[in-house]
């Protein structure tokens, strides 16, 4: 290899390095720009809830069953949430449940039963709701 050829080489190998750790820095700069945009958006909204989970009165979000349709023996998922209650309780069965946004749990059916929820606020108020498992 002549002294040319090797001198051009390291210069290009040089050169390449220098271009690589450049396009890190520029990429990796953008990456962090953008990454503390994002802290400050979360900053923001951070303490921000939906309106729906705000106030006092006493809410029930959510009463369903997945899937609402169960062959004989089969399980399902009732599903509850509710908002400022102090005591939950679903019948005919599982009974007293913690207050909770987003709770499920599992239950077998005989037969076609309506399950109620009701929910008691501190004052005493109460709502409820109910909702019909079918089993085929």
């Amino acid at each position: 290899m002549t002294p040319h050829l090797r001198t051009a080489l390291r210069n290009t190998a040089i050169a390449a390095v220098i271009a690589i750790a450049y396009l890190v820095y520029v990429f990796g700069q953008r990456w962090s720009d953008a990454k503390d945009r994002e802290r400050e958006e979360a900053k923001k909204t951070a303490g921000a809830l939906h309106p729906a989970y705000t106030g006092e009165e006493l809410k029930i979000m959510s009463f369903y069953a997945s899937p609402p349709q169960v062959a004989a023996g089969g399980k399902t998922l009732l599903c509850y949430g509710v908002l400022n209650a102090a005591t939950v309780r679903i019948t005919p069965e599982p009974g007293d449940v913690a207050p909770s946004l987003s709770r499920c749990f599992e239950v077998v059916p005989r037969r076609t039963t309506e399950y109620r929820l009701a929910a008691v606020d501190k004052a005493g108020k109460e709502a409820s709701e109910s909702l019909t498992v079918t089993v085929r």
